[in-house]
């Protein structure tokens, strides 16, 4: 965004115009390195990948026991595949945003690919201990669960496998891998509205990303960040067909916040230096 400056180009009265002067290169540089430095900062959202656009041109082997398929899709990819995983955690809030295929389409409704299905939940586990889910959060609301709340897993809430859910011998799908809330429970936090937006062609990049936006309590925060580091788990249907699983920075690295102080200083030096020029410009103008 440009910086609209005094007008200086106004004749005195006892002289000639006066030519605005050029913003001194050091505060040019100044504004250059800090977009820098916050650039550096923002790249410190934790990120995880799936396998996506795989050719299944050879075929994939497919069985009813693990690993269920030799391709990372079971089925069509333009139904399940998913691309990536973002994760922020500042301010007791957490963000993810999910970039994935879905066959119900934007509004993440159930659909038919020969038996019904539905959009997975989002779990997360603690990087020293895999695939022990601590806490969910569902994209879609299913069985008293509510979209984008935070519940913790234990008690009177379970978790279900897809075959708990499908129970259908006759499709492959990933049968004892973890996709759903179940039993009962009362949120921990209650989120804000998931938000979906169209965001590739299904190729390239995945068709939708959906972001959850909800606060984290303290217990989230000891249970499944560990040296800033979270683990998180999807699957973009209940069958399991793709699933996203793997650990990310969550918070961003110590090193970050040196920079996040001197991007902030650097701001505050360039802001007072404009506000002397405009200072300067309307005393000069105020003399005609």
């Amino acid at each position: 965004m440009s910086i609209r400056q005094p007008n200086l180009l106004r004749p005195l009265q006892y002289g000639s115009p006066i030519t605005p002067r050029r913003t001194p290169d050091y505060c040019q540089n100044m504004r250059f390195i800090l977009f820098l430095l916050l650039g550096c900062v923002v790249c410190q959202a934790g990120t995880v990948y799936d396998t996506f656009h795989q050719s299944q041109a050879g075929g994939c082997g497919y069985s009813f026991t693990p690993p269920y398929s030799t391709c990372d899709v079971i089925g069509n990819p333009a139904l399940f595949d998913i691309q990536q995983a973002t994760v922020a955690v500042a301010d007791n809030w957490a963000t993810v945003t999910i970039n994935f295929n879905y066959g119900g389409g934007i509004t993440l409704q159930p659909y038919t690919d020969g038996i019904q299905l539905a959009v997975g939940d989002l779990f997360f586990y603690a990087p020293s201990d895999p695939g022990n889910y601590l806490y969910g959060v569902p994209l879609s609301s299913h069985g008293g669960f509510t979209a984008d709340n935070l519940y913790q897993v234990g008690g009177p809430t379970t978790l279900l496998t897809a075959d708990a859910i499908i129970n259908n011998t006759g499709y492959y799908y990933r049968r004892n891998q973890d996709v759903w809330l179940g039993g009962s429970g009362s949120p921990e936090t209650i989120g804000l509205p998931v938000q979906v937006v169209n965001y590739g062609d299904g190729l390239s990049n995945a068709l939708y990303a959906a972001t959850l936006q909800f606060p984290v309590s303290t217990n989230f925060v000891a249970s499944v960040i560990q040296n800033g580091t979270i683990g998180i788990e999807f699957a973009s249907a209940y069958c399991g067909n793709d699933v996203l699983q793997g650990t990310t920075q969550a918070t961003p690295e110590s090193g970050t916040f040196p920079l996040l102080a001197l991007g902030a200083a650097m701001l505050a030096i360039s802001t007072v230096l404009r506000r002397k020029r405009a200072l300067r410009a309307v005393t000069v103008n105020s003399g005609d």
